[in-house]
């Protein structure tokens, strides 16, 4: 026959650990979160000038003379100065720009227009015309400017001249704001 069982003898030491098991099978992906805030837009910029009054602008030899500017459109963010555009804020701007005149003696002529009186060279245009010869400068660039940078249009000739605007619309400058500037 067999005897009663003994008394359990005490706990072993224990053993070492097992190598690590197969990764399990990747878990369905969660819920989409919801879409944050819609970001600020730049804040509005925008205004300009136009002149339609007939003038003779005086061209002293090699010496830029001012385009009239002397009616103000709607404007935001912006000082209309006279025949300039100041803006207040930093950004990426749209000039558009337009003038039709014509020289009273044959010579070559520039139009520019120009930041903080620097012609930017992409919309600095040299003509040579005839005299009476009526010409159109316009056009549409996009650069980035500083508060207080103030934006003109000028014309020049290398001789002493006039250049003659005629009755109607013979001026305008726009400036518009359409983003920040990059970081």
């Amino acid at each position: 026959p067999t005897g009663p069982t003994g008394p359990t003898g005490p706990t072993g030491a224990t053993g070492a650990t097992g190598p690590a098991g197969v990764a399990g099978a990747t878990g369905a992906t969660g819920a989409t979160g919801a879409t944050g805030a819609t970001g600020a837009a730049p804040a509005a910029a925008f205004g300009g000038a136009y002149n339609t009054a007939p003038e003779t602008v005086a061209l002293a030899a090699g010496t830029p003379s001012q385009l009239p500017l002397d009616t103000p459109q709607p404007s935001d963010n912006v000082t209309l100065g006279t025949d300039n555009v100041t803006v207040a804020q930093d950004g990426i701007y749209q000039i558009s720009y337009f003038t039709q005149f014509s020289p009273d003696a044959a010579d070559t002529v520039t139009f520019a227009v120009r930041n903080n009186t620097t012609e930017i060279p992409s919309a600095t245009i040299n003509r040579t015309l005839d005299a009476g010869e009526v010409t159109e400068f316009s056009g549409t660039i996009i650069a980035q400017l500083n508060a207080g940078d103030t934006i003109d249009m000028t014309v020049s000739a290398p001789t002493a001249a006039n250049a003659v605007l005629s009755d109607g619309l013979n001026s305008r400058l726009t400036i518009n704001r359409i983003s920040d500037a990059p970081a």
